[in-house]
């Protein structure tokens, strides 16, 4: 069990600590708003997050466990055909800046 709760807790570290559109709306709104006024924007995600996370841990009980299997092979499968088409994108030359 500290096993899984180790690496949750570096995985959601790493997505936390890289920057994206969300970072970057919260510092801009800092910059023009101030924090007092962006530390509402700030706890949305807890807000917002807990309740998705429930419902998705309550629903996915219900299913056995090698319908489980299947949406986790079914993920890895999509995974690798996201880096199969990003790789023939580099291949031709198609870069995105």
């Amino acid at each position: 069990m500290l096993n899984f709760i180790t690496q949750g807790i570096t995985i959601g570290f790493s997505a936390g600590a890289m920057p994206g559109p969300f970072t970057s709306y919260i510092i801009n709104s800092t910059l023009t708003q101030g924090w007092a006024r962006s530390i509402v924007i700030v706890l949305v995600p807890l807000v917002t997050d807990i309740p998705i996370v429930i419902l998705a841990v309550v629903i996915l009980r219900q299913f056995p466990p090698e319908f489980i299997r299947f949406i986790q092979i079914a993920g890895g499968l999509y995974l690798l055909w996201l880096t199969y088409g990003a790789w023939k994108q580099f291949r031709a030359g198609i870069h995105f800046n």
